[in-house]
């Protein structure tokens, strides 16, 4: 388990596997940075029928998005987690809170940093921003891509603080671990 010891993870799970150049990058680069959110509530719908499949994803009280900061919302236009866990919310009936959690700082991109040096820069990012939407509530966790976990891994620990009933997590795609 990639959270093994450091996060109270119940369940996780992911929608694609991610590969340099392969057809998943692609997709999350169309999400990403080219403002088409129809493909994320797509996916968000086809996954949220398949968790319901399974028991695994029963009694989920509320979704959270991984938030992004501000600044890079703005500059993106819309948070790709929020849609994600929207739409997975629409075919579970299960209410999705985007701003639950609040990224308070806004550190350079993640991207090519390896596992130690994501986690010193995102350690401290993220705070409950509305503790009565998750207090005590089987949370579900949602984010774009799992690469080495830092990001989920700041946001779980967010929440256990708080505490939550639970934690489990989701994400479009996942990277080798």
């Amino acid at each position: 388990m990639h959270f093994k010891g450091r996060v109270m993870l119940r369940a996780g799970s992911s929608f694609l596997f991610f590969s340099r150049g392969g057809g998943t990058q692609r997709l999350l680069h169309q999400i990403k940075y080219n403002n088409q959110p129809e493909l994320i509530t797509t996916v968000g719908k086809w996954y949220g029928k398949q968790l319901m499949g399974t028991t695994l994803w029963d009694g989920i009280d509320v979704i959270v998005p991984v938030p992004l900061h501000w600044k890079k919302q703005r500059k993106r236009g819309y948070n790709q987690s929020a849609v994600f866990g929207t739409a997975i919310g629409e075919v579970m009936q299960v209410p999705c809170h985007p701003n639950a959690l609040l990224r308070v700082t806004h550190d350079k991109s993640l991207t090519g940093m390896k596992r130690l040096e994501r986690v010193e820069t995102i350690s401290s990012s993220f705070v409950v921003a509305k503790p009565g939407l998750v207090r005590n509530k089987h949370v579900l966790l949602v984010d774009d891509v799992l690469t080495t976990g830092a990001t989920l891994e700041s946001c779980a620990i967010a929440l256990q603080n708080l505490p939550v009933a639970s934690i489990r997590m989701v994400t479009i795609a996942c990277g080798e671990l």
